[in-house]
């Protein structure tokens, strides 16, 4: 009867152990598929940065363009 209960608690053991490796691996690729996500955003505000910079020096030279037309009026 020892014997059986423990086969039975190493078998419960082993079960629980790879349960959490299992776990562990599952963890580990969320945490990297969240890095990854986190670097995708900062190159996207990057992105987005540059573009609102290039959008202000095109509104910057419409305005100077209208200004000199008026100038020349």
């Amino acid at each position: 009867v020892e014997s059986i209960s423990q086969d039975t608690l190493n078998e419960s053991f082993n079960l629980i152990q790879s349960m959490l490796q299992d776990m562990n691996r599952k963890i580990d690729l969320l945490a990297q598929r969240v890095d990854d996500f986190g670097k995708k955003l900062d190159i996207v505000d990057k992105r987005l940065g540059g573009l609102a910079r290039r959008v202000n020096k095109v509104i910057d030279i419409v305005f100077l363009l209208r200004l000199l037309h008026d100038l020349m009026k």
